[in-house]
């Protein structure tokens, strides 16, 4: 027990849902003789999926730096909990316990990448976003890019009456995609969205999903 084993972590004030990160457990001998140290980590299901159980054996005058890994599955505020070490004594007949560390809070923000082909969807659109191409984007839209030459198959909802009646031909309007627009996002936070699917709920999913859009929302110019 007189042993002194100074001990600290860093750990990240902000993780996401579902995004592994890592924080470190730091554990000094200032002592002149060599110490074993067995570190239990119990972090719970909020943080990680695993129980942390190594054997240390610190030099003297030397720290261990022993990794956290932390795999968040639950939005909202956590607390890593300080770990328990077990200190052999100088014979190796006895063991002292004491904790290392203290609480720390965490932050679990909800993830804004998604993975499989909605992630795909959502890169490809971040890298077609304004500035990164000289060219405009086409698509579905009221904002009128250009007037061409009727093509068959055209919709008739993109003719444009007028100047087909000047030139005496259909003309097919062309659209751009429209920028600088206000987006709202509405989800629902009822009760049944607390059901799970895998291992979140659905509003974990839903929460995660807008995001997502608004990701791309942002990086077309438009206000979120």
């Amino acid at each position: 027990r007189r042993t002194d084993l100074p001990t600290s972590s860093a750990v990240p004030q902000t993780v996401h849902q579902d995004e592994p990160a890592e924080g470190t457990r730091i554990i000094e001998n200032p002592g002149s003789r060599t110490v074993n140290v067995r570190l239990r980590e119990v972090l719970g299901p909020a943080l990680s999926d695993e129980i942390l159980d190594i054997m240390l054996e610190i030099a003297p005058r030397s720290r261990a730096l022993v990794p956290l890994p932390l795999t968040p599955r639950h939005r909202g505020p956590a607390t890593v909990p300080p770990g328990a070490i077990r200190v052999a004594g100088p014979w190796g007949l006895a063991w002292a316990e004491r904790l290392a560390g203290e609480e720390q809070a965490v932050r679990v923000l909800p993830t804004a990448r998604l993975a499989g082909e909605q992630g795909m969807a959502i890169e490809r659109s971040l890298r077609g976003a304004p500035g990164l191409h000289a060219r405009q984007r086409r698509g579905h839209s009221s904002e009128l890019y250009a007037l061409r030459e009727y093509q068959p198959g055209d919709p008739m909802g993109r003719i444009h009456w007028r100047a087909s009646a000047r030139r005496g031909r259909p003309v097919t309007r062309e659209t751009i995609w429209e920028q600088h627009q206000q987006i709202v996002v509405l989800v629902d936070a009822g009760r049944p969205m607390a059901a799970r699917a895998d291992h979140r709920t659905k509003l974990d999913h839903a929460v995660a999903a807008a995001l997502a859009m608004l990701r791309v929302a942002v990086a077309q110019r438009d206000t979120a």
